[in-house]
């Protein structure tokens, strides 16, 4: 294995998880995101994706899904949080537009069948907010999965 395949490997299956993990268990715990994790996500995903494409219009296109959610976060006042958009971004600066919607689809799939299962067996009302981070984990495996598998 070349040393840049180790890399890249080592990007989209060791520190992608671990930094999401990590967020996800921040969210859960304090329903935030530590921002030194954002950055940390945000500029070795920027310097990743870079690195794989070296077009700067790629990147761009990549944060598009990232914005969409941070500018209904504005809207909405923080009803969605500005980190869930912030990550999203981070990860299409990584991973590219498609890679990001997919992550953003998967991620309202698991978050839609979780709130229908607590809604169904009356653990929350209809007004409850949870941590979107560990849906975006959930959503991240999911989108390597189809892709490692071509489904």
């Amino acid at each position: 294995m070349e040393l840049a395949d180790f890399i890249k490997n080592g990007v989209i299956y060791f520190a992608m998880p671990l930094v999401l993990v990590l967020m996800s268990l921040a969210d859960l715990k304090n329903k935030y995101i530590p921002v030194w994790a954002l950055f940390a996500l945000a500029g070795g995903l920027g310097a990743y994706g870079f690195a794989l494409s070296g077009d700067l219009i790629s990147l761009l296109r990549g944060i598009l899904p990232g914005g969409i959610i941070i500018i209904i976060s504005l809207i909405t006042k923080g009803k969605i949080g500005w980190g869930d958009g912030a990550t999203i971004a981070a990860i299409g600066l990584g991973f590219g537009f498609g890679f990001s919607a997919g992550v953003v689809m998967a991620s309202l799939m698991l978050a839609a069948v979780f709130s229908v299962f607590a809604l169904a067996v009356k653990k929350v009302g209809r007004e409850y907010s949870f941590p979107f981070i560990p849906f975006i984990t959930g959503g991240y495996a999911i989108c390597l999965l189809v892709e490692k598998t071509q489904l």
